[in-house]
């Protein structure tokens, strides 16, 4: 296990895949406790996750690379059985794609506040220019 020398910041976007174009209504606050129980059975510490019908913002501090591991892999499990919860939706599986961004001690409040705002961002903009404004910023090019 490598220890790193500060706690890091893990801010994962999940997006439901081919099978279920939109997070189901009735199971987003399945989910949400869903995100909470990954984080505590991964011992990382919770600090923010907001649901949207496209897309799931999560953001957990974890100590080590293993503690990171665990959370992601609980994650999964745990959010998917938890959109899963009702015949209608047993092919609900989450994008093998996850855009993941690690952060240090300094930025994870900020981001947390971020996510926290997911709604009131998401009043005026898509996923797609989330990704493409916040978190793929364009290349520049230097002279």
């Amino acid at each position: 296990m490598h220890h790193l020398p500060f706690p890091i910041g893990l801010h994962l976007i999940l997006t439901p895949g081919t099978s279920c174009a939109l997070i189901p209504d009735d199971r987003c606050t399945a989910i949400h406790e869903a995100i909470l129980m990954a984080a505590h059975r991964a011992d990382c510490a919770f600090k923010a996750a907001h649901v949207e019908a496209d897309h799931v913002h999560v953001l957990v501090i974890a100590v080590d690379e293993q503690h990171a591991a665990s959370f992601f892999d609980e994650l999964v499990e745990h959010t998917t059985s938890a959109a899963r919860n009702g015949t209608q939706y047993e092919a609900f599986a989450w994008n093998d794609r996850v855009h993941l961004t690690l952060l240090l001690p300094w930025h994870i409040e900020v981001f947390a506040s971020f996510v926290r705002d997911q709604a009131l961002y998401h009043e005026t903009h898509t996923l797609e220019q989330e990704l493409d404004e916040v978190f793929l910023p364009p290349m520049r090019v230097m002279p």
